[in-house]
């Protein structure tokens, strides 16, 4: 894609990206997630590792992208609590190991 612009003559290339692992973590807000990095300095998450290799910064986080309305019997989800104690000790594990 960045070739592809070039070619045109365009400056800057702008792409939407989604992060490969924020649903692993869903009480974190994606501007604090897209700030995580590795001992080496590249961000936590790999897809977002496969655009920082290329030069690529993020100039904004459409942060309302993703909204889906509507009450949680209406989604399928038959017990919030339990689906919520789930994602809650499903990061404490990943953390602690």
């Amino acid at each position: 894609m960045k070739a592809a612009a070039a070619e045109h003559g365009l400056e800057a290339l702008i792409a939407p990206v989604r992060t490969t692992l924020k649903s692993v973590y869903p009480l974190t807000p994606m501007d604090r997630y897209v700030q995580w990095r590795r001992g080496d300095g590249s961000p936590f998450d790999p897809w977002m590792r496969v655009y920082w290799r290329e030069g690529a910064t993020i100039p904004h986080i459409a942060a309302r992208s993703m909204v889906i309305r509507g009450t949680v019997t209406e989604k399928g989800v038959q017990d919030q609590d339990r689906q919520a104690r789930h994602a809650i000790l499903g990061v404490a594990r990943r953390t602690m190991r």
